[in-house]
């Protein structure tokens, strides 16, 4: 790190990058900043009339102090992290209240680090490399995860990085933000709150378990953490180089696609003869990149757990690259095992621009409601649906937003059965 003398004042504009308006990208201010550092810093708050206001620093710890002047109420603050910049590997997770009771803490860690290690083909140290951040509230648990000392070139890697990850391992689906890897995004400083939520605070977890090993990362001094905890600060950082690299274990890209008649046909006849049947129990949903979701029709055994029949779990898919087809049954910790293959034309998946799937399946689940609601397993799969793809449901007394999925959803399970 470059320890930069300067005397100056931080200057707040109302606008980060607006070329019609005063914005600090456009500004004198930030020339003069980048002019005198290779490792500027660019900061979003929140200041107390609900706007932000942007600023930049040539050194890091100079927000370091600054926030350390200030009472905790005020520290509203989050890093900026630019599109096209090396960046380290970063997760932001949220656990809403209707998953936060299967929600396993050590059981997620674990997942994400394995399957991590497995495409970055580095034996991490976990207590170096590893920053696990808290900001838990009343009715939710929110983690940032941070690996140090490595980086990605930039936004575009570090989304491609996790879309494998995510196929890779669809259990992390449930709680990892992928939308976060675009330019600008803003990423809370440690020691920071949202605005008016002074509890939730970024704190680092400084123990935490590794299957029977407890880990405790190893900096004690709070400013050295702080610097670490910066995703943009990258200075000491090793870049991976991944892709272009490790083609041989990449799965096909993750973009929505158009499965044609040939591939679900294909797809029917595996499964029919890995599990000895004449029809199949499921019809295809959705499809995220190379997960193929599938909402269940009739009851099936299920040969993963001695023939056990499944009644309510929704079954999905994996296509691997070389055509490998694994299937997962949703009650085995959502991992998806081989069951056989499928021929792709040259390797390739055509994407459809004009399927509008989140259109298909608001449409199914307002029609699925409509219909006889008999038990909670059926409620459940509705409502994290809808939530999944963002649709208002219609119901014959009420229309169901977001935030009352969180709130009643006993109501709403008694409503959607009615």
């Amino acid at each position: 790190m470059t320890i930069i003398n300067i005397n100056y004042k931080l200057e707040w504009f109302n606008w980060f990058c607006n070329q019609k308006k005063e914005s600090l990208i456009y500004s004198d201010y930030y020339k003069k900043i980048i002019s005198l550092s290779d490792t500027p810093l660019c900061i979003a708050n929140d200041d107390e009339k609900a706007k932000k206001l942007f600023t930049v620093v040539p050194n890091p710890l100079i927000i370091y102090d600054y926030q350390n002047s200030i009472d905790i109420s005020k520290r509203n603050m989050y890093e900026i992290i630019p599109g096209d910049t090396f960046q380290k590997i970063h997760f932001d997770i949220d656990i809403s209240d209707i998953l936060i009771d299967d929600f396993n803490e050590d059981k997620f860690v674990n997942e994400l680090v394995d399957t991590l290690k497995g495409y970055i083909k580095i034996e991490l140290n976990l207590e170096k490399d590893v920053l696990i951040f808290t900001s838990h509230g009343k009715n939710k648990k929110s983690y940032h995860i941070i690996i140090d000392n490595y980086c990605l070139k930039d936004c575009n890697e570090s989304k491609k990085l996790i879309n494998l990850m995510l196929i890779k391992n669809p259990y992390l689906n449930l709680y990892i933000d992928k939308s976060i890897y675009t330019r600008n995004r803003q990423f809370r400083l440690y020691g920071n709150s949202k605005l008016n939520d002074v509890l939730r605070i970024k704190i680092l977890k400084r123990e935490w378990k590794y299957y029977d090993r407890v880990i405790r990362y190893y900096e004690t001094n709070e400013e050295k953490i702080f610097l670490n905890s910066l995703v943009t600060n990258v200075e000491n950082c090793k870049d991976l180089c991944l892709f272009g690299v490790q083609d041989d274990d990449k799965l096909i890209e993750t973009k929505d696609i158009k499965i044609n008649n040939s591939i679900i046909d294909q797809i029917n006849r595996v499964y029919k003869i890995k599990f000895n049947c004449d029809k199949v129990p499921y019809e295809i949903v959705d499809v995220r990149g190379n997960l193929i979701i599938t909402k269940r029709i009739a009851p099936s055994k299920c040969f993963f757990h001695n023939d056990k029949v499944h009644e309510h779990e929704n079954p999905f898919f994996v296509i691997c690259k070389d055509g490998t087809l694994k299937y997962s049954c949703r009650r085995n910790d959502f991992v998806a095992v081989v069951i056989g293959n499928i021929k792709l034309d040259d390797n390739k998946i055509i994407v459809d621009d004009k399927i509008d799937l989140k259109k298909i399946e608001s449409k199914r689940i307002e029609e699925e409601i409509k219909e006889e609601v008999k038990t909670k397993e059926e409620c459940d799969d509705l409502i994290e649906r809808a939530i999944r793809n963002h649709i208002k449901v219609k119901s014959n007394k009420k229309i169901i937003k977001d935030k009352d999925f969180f709130i009643e959803r006993k109501k709403i399970l008694m409503d959607l059965r009615e």
